[in-house]
C-alpha cells in the first residue's frame, strides 16, 4: 500500500469514527441514520479504492466501541462495512458511469440494513423484524444512497479539474 492509500484509509476512518460518535445517539440504534454512512460507497472511486474499504471498516470499529449494542455491533457493523465498501469496490472496477455509482450506493443500503436490521435488531436483540428493518434501510437510503450519491459526484467533480 502507497503511503498516499495509508493518508487516504487513515482520514477516511478518523472521519467515518469521530464523526459516527459526534453524531450519537442518533447513529446508533434501530432508527437511525448514520451520516457517516455517506462514507461507505467511496471505495468505487478510482482513486479512493481499497482505501475506502480500509477506512470504512476501521472507522465502523471505532465508532462501534461505544454503541450501545456493544460487542454484537462491533462485530456485525463492521463485518457490514467491509462487506459494502468491497462490493462497492468491485462494482467501481467493473462499471463505470452513473447506473453503477447508484448500484454502489443502493447496495450499501440494502446490505446494512439487512445484516443490521435482521441479524443484529432482530435476531440477537429481538427488535420486531417488520420495524427493524424497514427503519434501518430509510435511514441508509438517505445516508449511503442518497448522500453516498451526492459524495461519490462531488469527487468526480473535483477531481476531474
Amino acid at each position: 500500500m502507497k503511503s498516499r492509500d495509508l493518508a487516504l484509509a487513515a482520514l477516511i476512518a478518523g472521519l467515518y469514527g469521530v464523526l459516527t460518535i459526534v453524531q450519537a445517539p442518533m447513529a446508533y440504534g434501530p432508527v437511525q441514520v448514520r451520516l457517516t454512512d455517506a462514507l461507505l460507497p467511496t471505495s468505487f472511486h478510482p482513486s479512493i479504492g481499497l482505501a475506502g474499504v480500509i477506512g470504512v471498516t476501521i472507522g465502523n470499529l471505532v465508532a462501534n466501541v461505544v454503541s450501545p449494542y456493544g460487542l454484537p455491533d462491533i462485530i456485525l457493523g463492521t463485518l457490514a462495512n467491509l462487506i459494502v465498501s468491497l462490493v462497492a469496490y468491485w462494482i467501481g472496477m467493473r462499471w463505470k458511469g452513473r447506473l453503477a455509482m447508484m448500484v454502489a450506493c443502493l447496495q450499501s443500503a440494502v446490505i446494512v440494513a439487512f445484516i443490521i436490521g435482521c441479524c443484529l435488531l432482530w435476531l440477537i436483540y429481538r427488535v420486531p423484524l417488520e420495524f427493524a428493518l424497514p427503519s434501518v434501510l430509510v435511514g441508509e437510503l438517505i445516508s449511503a444512497g442518497v448522500l453516498g450519491y451526492l459524495v461519490l459526484e462531488g469527487i468526480s467533480k473535483r477531481l476531474r479539474r
